[in-house]
């Protein structure tokens, strides 16, 4: 099918940093437009997914990992919750090596995230919400300050 025929394509070009590269590519300038997450923007990152799920626990050079960039770019949240069901174990990485947070440390604490990612992340990985992050805080005591 085509859709096979795509993501062995992807699987075959698919290098450790290009799943940050599509999630990290949107641009201050475009973040906020609704061209930033146009359908094959969100096509080739499904793919990517797909293609090398490992790659969901990989980091930028800011110790980042793709699902924090889906995140703060504003990423759909069936974009979201497709890297946490394809890798649930990049709900335990944390993040940012200052402040030592996971995804859901920042999910709780960004307005406007959607729900069904929060609840997709707990289904998936139960185990995140007790990751202590910033000044030893688990997530959900993070959603309560």
């Amino acid at each position: 099918s085509k859709v096979e025929n795509d993501v062995a394509a992807v699987s075959n070009t698919t290098e450790q940093g290009d799943i940050i590269f599509l999630m990290g590519g949107i641009t201050k300038k475009n973040k906020r437009k609704k061209r930033a997450w146009s359908r094959k923007r969100i096509q080739k990152v499904k793919l990517a997914i797909r293609a090398n799920n490992e790659l969901l626990t990989t980091t930028d050079a800011y110790h980042r990992t793709p699902l924090l960039l889906g995140l703060l770019y504003n990423a759909p949240a069936d974009v979201l919750i497709a890297m946490i069901e394809a890798n649930p174990d990049a709900l335990l990485v944390k993040d940012r090596a200052v402040l030592g947070n996971t995804f859901l440390h920042e999910a709780v604490t960004k307005k406007g995230v959607d729900m069904t990612v929060l609840i997709a992340s707990i289904h998936a990985c139960p185990k995140a919400l007790s990751i202590p992050g910033s000044g030893g805080l688990s997530p959900i005591s993070t959603a309560l300050l």
